[in-house]
């Protein structure tokens, strides 16, 4: 799932998708809801990263090394 970006609109990027049984779709910008598998993914590790400093009492300005 892509927003549009032109970088997977390229010839040898579909030619690499479609080898590999990849289906391309895309969804309109800032619209999360339409890639609900990824989003919660990402809700996953926030969640996790955060956890990990909280336990350990660090600033959440670390976030990058968590």
């Amino acid at each position: 799932l892509s927003y549009g970006e032109l970088e997977f609109n390229k010839a040898h990027v579909k030619d690499i998708l479609q080898r590999r049984g990849v289906a391309m779709r895309t969804a309109m910008p800032y619209t999360p809801e339409q890639n609900g598998v990824a989003e919660r993914e990402n809700r996953i590790l926030v969640e996790t990263g955060r956890s990990m400093l909280h336990s350990k009492d660090l600033p959440l300005s670390l976030w990058a090394e968590a």
